[in-house]
């Protein structure tokens, strides 16, 4: 279920703001002890953060306006290990949640602004297989982010819009044996003043 705060739809407040933060994800479980030990327990995936979805939209006759939404997508969990002295594989990183905000003002006369920060959640680390036959987990991908801002005013007035976003960095290879390093999260920013 992904975290959403506000909405596009404008309001006549002149001051509107937004902020959502998905929830991380859990650590994986790790591997039980099996008998034989060579049929070991394979460690669990680590959970997938949490999406953030944050819109802020104000629009107003006169005088200044303002529309602010930020938002966090959730961190990907960590994996569990294989159970040790087995072949028990490690469990792979859960992916960072995705990161959307959407920032939208309007105003007839005076200044209208508008801020829109979108974050993607960092990938979960992965874990380590048992020795000396499980494999060791992947870890976990960036979370995307995306933030659109828009502000609008008459020629009186004057407007002021920024956007920022930042992809979540590729979850840590806490154990590396031959893991191939995870990606990190698309971006994507458009700012407009008009």
């Amino acid at each position: 279920m992904a975290a959403a705060a506000g909405s596009v739809s404008p309001v006549t407040s002149p001051h509107n703001q937004s902020s959502a933060t998905g929830g991380n994800g859990g650590d994986g479980g790790n591997g039980i002890i099996s008998l034989p030990p060579i049929f070991g327990g394979i460690g669990g995936p680590g959970g997938k953060g949490g999406a953030a979805n944050a819109a802020a939209s104000t629009a107003v006759d006169s005088g200044s306006a303002e529309a602010d939404a930020s938002s966090l997508g959730g961190h990907g969990g960590g994996g569990g290990n294989g159970e040790l002295n087995s072949s028990g594989n490690g469990g792979n990183g859960g992916n960072g949640g995705p990161a959307t905000a959407t920032a939208r003002t309007t105003t007839i006369l005076g200044v209208a602004q508008a801020n829109a920060n979108a974050y993607g959640g960092v990938g979960g680390s992965n874990a380590a297989g048992g020795v000396p036959f499980g494999s060791d987990g992947a870890p976990g991908a960036g979370g995307s982010a995306s933030a659109t801002s828009t502000a609008m005013t008459s020629d009186s007035g004057a407007a002021l819009s920024s956007a920022n976003a930042t992809g979540g960095a590729g979850g840590f290879a806490v154990q590396n044996e031959n893991v191939s390093g995870a990606g990190g999260g698309d971006a994507n920013a458009e700012s407009a003043a008009i």
